[in-house]
């Protein structure tokens, strides 16, 4: 204490608050007479703020995949990772189509197979009947009932011929080919041919097994008819393979497209999950940061009360 009363420089009221404001990183504003005039936050606690809003949108993130899985929300996320994400994605709509498309193949061939199968029983039964006609021991009132079966047989086979459709189309007497999209890009089609057993008929149609001699005649053309029948039931068949194949092929190429987004799209929860921890602890640090910043203002603010 200096003589008159009066205070040295350095233990004066101001001289005590500008240290303390100092120290806890608060600079306040003179007046022209050198008292406080008032308390402003610094550029300190300025960056503690802002850190703690990064450190917001970052937890926000992270709970963002971790709730919904995925890695990429935005195209802020992977710019590049969204784009092949989306092409991927458009692919796997023409995998499922270019898959149910060779389905419709199989059905179209198990179809076209089943009814030559049926074609192929009743050839058999006019080769049996044939043969027995053809026996010496028989008359010719036990050759015309036999006629009877064979022609309701050869009615029979017309019918499947003319009538057996698939989605409103007669398959057994048009060999016009038929184009399948089995491409997930749409860039293949593939051609099937049709069975055309029209020329058959004329043949068929001409069976009579009321003579021994007809009867010796009849086998020769149910076995030229029945060989054709069986090879075009082997072509079909060998279509049905083709599509089967086409199928796996398409389902592996699904499979690995798929596994390929999920690599590129899909959050890894043991990641987010760590670095969710990670934020949490910089936030409640940065939050007693700026609760001390607060405490030692209020502190400041009572000295300037004295």
């Amino acid at each position: 204490m200096q003589a008159g009363g009066k205070s040295s420089n350095s233990d004066s009221p101001s001289s005590l608050i500008a240290d303390i404001i100092n120290n806890v990183g608060f600079y306040p504003a003179r007046s022209e007479v050198g008292i406080v005039a008032d308390v402003s936050i610094n550029s300190g606690v300025l960056g503690a703020l802002n850190s703690l809003n990064t450190i917001n949108n970052r937890i926000a993130l992270t709970e963002q995949r971790i709730s919904g899985g995925q890695r990429i929300n935005s195209a802020s996320d992977d710019a590049a990772g969204l784009v092949i994400r989306n092409r991927i994605d458009a692919r796997a709509g023409g995998f499922n189509q270019a898959i149910r498309n060779a389905g419709d193949g199989i059905s179209l061939t198990q179809t076209t197979e089943g009814s030559l199968s049926g074609v192929n029983d009743a050839l058999s039964r006019i080769n049996e009947l044939s043969l027995q006609s053809a026996n010496g021991i028989l008359n010719d009132s036990d050759r015309q009932s036999l006629q009877k079966e064979v022609d309701s047989l050869v009615e029979g086979i017309n019918s499947m011929i003319d009538n057996t459709q698939f989605n409103g189309r007669t398959i057994l007497n048009d060999d016009s080919p038929q184009n399948f999209a089995i491409d997930p890009n749409a860039a293949e089609l593939l051609a099937v041919e049709g069975t055309d057993l029209s020329d058959l008929q004329d043949q068929l149609n001409n069976i009579d097994i009321g003579t021994q001699a007809g009867a010796q005649a009849a086998i020769d053309v149910t076995a030229k008819v029945s060989e054709e029948v069986t090879a075009e039931r082997a072509r079909v068949g060998a279509v049905q393979n083709r599509f089967e194949t086409t199928i796996n092929s398409l389902q592996i190429g699904q499979i690995s497209e798929q596994a390929t987004r999920s690599r590129i799209s899909d959050a890894d929860i043991a990641k987010e999950s760590s670095e969710r921890a990670q934020e949490l602890v910089r936030r409640d640090a940065g939050l007693a940061i700026i609760a001390q910043a607060n405490s030692n203002a209020d502190s400041v603010l009572q000295l300037l009360s004295l």
